[in-house]
């Protein structure tokens, strides 16, 4: 009895780990990088005829990450934000990349959407 319950405590222990560490594991947020496991892009909700946008770059500072399970939750959450491009969590760095239009988001729109999925920004 204590050997099978040993047993199902290491299936568990496991299960845990490979899910990516208790959060949410999705696939990256756009239908065409699923296979490739790039980071997600693609103007999301943007009007298309709209042919010179201005691109944004930003680096964002976070806490939390330990696993590409924490980063494409976050990847998920950024990208659903109207206006986003490109988004690419790293949690060895400690830091997630965002291309985003011009006037279509605030620091603090894509500091929200990090925060909801349960991750730490850090201001300078």
């Amino acid at each position: 009895m204590k050997k099978t319950l040993n047993i199902i405590g290491i299936i568990l222990i496991t299960t845990f780990f490979i899910a990516g560490c208790g959060q949410e594991q999705s696939e990256t947020a756009t239908d065409n990088n699923k296979s490739t496991g790039e980071p997600s892009s693609g103007v999301n909700n943007v009007d298309e005829d709209k042919q010179n946008l201005k691109l944004v770059n930003m680096e964002i500072k976070c806490e939390g990450m330990t696993c590409t399970g924490c980063e494409k939750t976050i990847e998920k959450s950024v990208m659903a934000l109207n206006g986003m491009k490109n988004v690419k969590a790293d949690h060895e760095k400690k830091i997630v990349k965002v291309e985003y239009v011009e006037g279509a988001l605030s620091a603090e729109d894509i500091e929200n959407a990090i925060t909801e999925v349960g991750y730490k920004v850090i201001k300078n």
